[in-house]
């Protein structure tokens, strides 16, 4: 039989690891969207070499963004597959 803190050690490691990148994805879309508005503003004032270089920023924070989305799911699933679906064995220690 595993030690009752076993439970309790990975209870805090499932909360800790999801909740701290939920929050500072959170941060991170909405430091996104402020420069995407800060973008936009300058846009349509700059000459067209300043637009190609506000455009090719925009759309390498487009990616960050969408890569560290893609992570999020990733970490989630593979929380889910780890505590959730494995969790009805028996004898796993």
């Amino acid at each position: 039989m595993a030690p009752p803190d076993l439970f309790f050690k990975e209870a805090i490691q499932l909360i800790s690891d999801t909740t701290v990148q939920g929050v500072l994805f959170g941060i991170n879309f909405s430091l996104y969207f402020l420069c995407a508005q800060r973008f936009y503003s300058r846009y349509r004032k700059a000459s067209p070499h300043e637009q190609r270089r506000i455009l090719f920023a925009f759309m390498y924070n487009s990616l960050m963004v969408l890569m560290a989305a893609w992570e999020l799911g990733i970490n989630g699933r593979l929380m889910q597959l780890t505590y959730i679906e494995h969790g009805h064995q028996e004898n796993v220690f």
